[in-house]
């Protein structure tokens, strides 16, 4: 994984419309008190550094999700819960949204963390790919973390203030262990993160070079 410069005026502009919104004007913290995808034991542990060696022992065993995630996935959540019309109309604009701007097939996760949010450690394998990550964090108290599939070094990515920024890389799949990459990531301050699956290499390319490209 590695960050890049997101600079793509249009894609900005579409992530910025949403998260001025949804920290400025809708009442985000009311999401707190309704259930994350899960917070069973052991809890944040699954983010932590030592709990990648449980992660590994487990092998085959491993089914490529998180083993514990505190957040709402909004888009799966989008009209199955109490959430008001407004926000499922903001989240399928801005998910769906970015789909065609990306001319990518697959959203593979619209995040919302909460002061405390986590996802535990894991390989994504069961939907392998190139992939794109937007984050968003409302005072830069974050992390991204991953394992480098050939040194096996845990690289962090900070999260920065106020700001989107973005990631690219690759999720092997479960026949590929040499291209594995293990992720986390903590946050201790509300934030957002939209992923997104491309299959194809050569169009994947072409999108981190539109998302790096100002006249974009």
């Amino acid at each position: 994984m590695r960050k890049i410069s997101l600079l793509n005026p249009t894609v900005i502009s579409e992530l910025e419309s949403f998260s001025n919104w949804f920290f400025g004007e809708y009442d985000y913290k009311s999401l707190d008190s309704k259930k994350f995808v899960s917070v069973e034991d052991p809890h944040e542990l699954t983010a932590a550094d030592e709990y990648l060696d449980h992660m590994l022992d487990m092998g085959e065993d491993h089914d490529g999700y998180p083993p514990s995630l505190m957040g709402h996935e909004l888009a799966e959540f989008s009209g199955k819960q109490e959430f008001d019309q407004l926000l499922v109309d903001k989240i399928d604009r801005i998910v769906y949204g970015l789909e065609q701007i990306l001319c990518v097939r697959r959203s593979a996760l619209s995040c919302y963390y909460p002061v405390g949010g986590y996802i535990g450690w894991h390989t994504n394998w069961n939907a392998p790919g190139y992939n794109v990550l937007f984050s968003y964090s409302v005072n830069g108290d974050g992390e991204f973390k991953f394992r480098d599939p050939d040194t096996h070094i845990i690289h962090r990515i900070p999260d920065e203030k106020g700001v989107w920024t973005a990631k690219v890389g690759y999720y092997g799949a479960r026949h590929e262990p040499e291209l594995h990459c293990w992720h986390a990531a903590t946050t201790n301050t509300p934030r957002l993160t939209f992923a997104y699956t491309i299959p194809d290499k050569d169009l994947w390319e072409m999108m981190v070079d539109d998302l790096e490209d100002s006249e974009g």
